[in-house]
């Protein structure tokens, strides 16, 4: 009889837990959402640079940890990158984690999709390997070569 009395206090109180959160996260979503499509908006005008003839493409793959997210925007005239950002990553901190600092991504800028390689895999190649993170480095170079047309 008092297993089933704690039993029963305990399905109350997880009863209780999940209607609070889910009306929590039903009156939250669209704030969150909102926010989500600013600040996607806020990068593609800061990666957009000033020109106005600019495609802005979104890529993704899998990196050394995980997922690798990554928007850029191109030049339509010229087909050079403008601008790149990491938007998210699950790559190894003080290693492949460094795929978000302006040392590594600013090699793209100025650069046509086909000529992105890394010199550690071909001898033309234009872009250095973070050190110790190649798999990261490539999976960039491959994010951006897959990269799909952001609408």
């Amino acid at each position: 009889m008092k297993t089933l009395k704690l039993g029963l206090i305990l399905f109350v109180v997880c009863l209780i837990s999940s209607l609070t959160l889910s009306f929590f996260y039903s009156k939250t979503k669209p704030l969150i959402e909102k926010t989500k499509q600013e600040n996607k908006l806020d990068i593609i005008k800061k990666i957009s640079s000033k020109s106005e003839n600019v495609l802005t493409y979104i890529g993704k793959t899998k990196g050394y940890g995980g997922e690798l997210v990554l928007i850029y925007s191109v030049d339509a005239g010229t087909k050079k990158i403008l601008g790149l950002k990491i938007l998210s990553h699950k790559e190894t901190p003080g290693l492949g984690a460094k795929v978000i600092e302006k040392k590594f991504t600013d090699q793209f800028i100025g650069k046509t999709t086909q000529q992105l390689e890394l010199k550690k895999d071909f001898p033309d190649g234009t872009i250095d390997a973070i050190t110790g993170a190649t798999i990261t480095s490539r999976a960039v170079i491959k994010a951006i070569k897959t990269a799909e047309v952001l609408k």
